[in-house]
């Protein structure tokens, strides 16, 4: 696909250039009815410096540079962080499936179901002893 951050930077300088072609046809005019030649020349530096900058930031745009961004962001950091948490994750739900679950029912087996097994052997017992 198109890269539409480079395109609009291609039509920035595209701009600028004709803002610089136009600084240079007014020059003459504007020295002479303004006594402006300091402001032309900061003007005209100015558009330099942008296009400089513009310039740096289409080579960093470029596919390549691109391309090795979102190869190091994908592969490198996405895919092995997200491996790492995947092994992370297997490995804390096989210790609360093999682990703490069988302990859990255990816990709740002998909370739950063995005293009333042994409620009815204490009747039975206070019963008996009732009876005595």
């Amino acid at each position: 696909g198109n890269n539409w951050i480079l395109f609009d930077m291609n039509r920035v300088e595209e701009t600028l250039d004709k803002v610089r072609t136009k600084i240079s046809i007014i020059d003459v005019e504007v020295r002479e009815s303004c006594n402006a030649i300091n402001v032309l020349s900061n003007t005209d530096a100015r558009t330099i410096d942008s296009q400089g900058a513009i310039g740096r930031m289409q080579a960093e745009m470029s596919r390549e540079q691109l391309q090795a961004a979102y190869t190091h962001v994908v592969y490198s950091d996405l895919c092995r962080s997200m491996i790492d948490g995947l092994a992370w994750w297997v490995l804390l739900q096989l210790l609360l499936g093999a682990g703490l679950l069988p302990l859990l029912a255990g816990l709740l087996h002998q909370q739950f179901v063995l005293p009333s097994d042994q409620s009815e052997e204490s009747k039975d017992a206070l019963e008996m002893s009732q009876l005595a």
